[in-house]
């Protein structure tokens, strides 16, 4: 999988057209290889939210708003086929995932249709495709209550907040 991994190095690019052609090949790779990745999977994952958080923070500057909404479709895009593909491997990625598709305000308030579509597309799919270990869900923060409807859709199990306790309304 040398392929695989030498597009997945070219998401640091500073770049953004190039972090966003590179995101569309992994996902292509990824729909043809399937399972076949799974040797890459612990640093596509990784990079992928990696890249996803830093295009929040602005550590890659868009040329205009279009290309940041492209960029965060187009991982949305690629840890759909990721689950699709290998959903069953997931599973110690699981916070990470969710607090990226669930918690992250700039995709949960994000002006562009495509982008908040696909977000909520994933949230559905996660607990159909990602088997859940209770461990791996307590991982995972909830900032403030505001996000709290977002992350009941997802586990309907166990909510935590920063202070690490459960939530009493539950």
């Amino acid at each position: 999988m040398d392929s695989l991994s030498a597009v997945v190095t070219i998401c640091d690019s500073k770049s953004r057209a190039l972090c966003i052609a590179s995101v569309r090949c992994l996902t292509t790779l990824i729909c043809i290889l399937g399972p076949r990745c799974l040797p890459s999977l612990p640093s596509l994952v990784s990079r992928l939210l990696t890249v996803g958080k830093e295009s929040f923070l602005g550590d890659v500057i868009p040329a205009n708003v279009s290309d940041g909404s492209e960029l965060i479709l187009s991982i949305l895009k690629a840890l759909e086929s990721i689950m699709e593909k290998m959903g069953a491997f997931l599973s110690p990625y699981l916070g990470d995932i969710i607090s990226f598709v669930v918690l992250q305000p700039s995709i949960i308030r994000s002006s562009d249709v495509n982008v908040t579509t696909k977000a909520s597309a994933l949230r559905s799919v996660i607990p159909e495709k990602i088997p859940v270990s209770i461990h791996k869900l307590q991982c995972v923060y909830v900032c403030s209550c505001d996000s709290m409807p977002n992350f009941l859709y997802m586990s309907r199990v166990y909510c935590v907040h920063s202070t690490k306790q459960c939530c009493s309304h539950i």
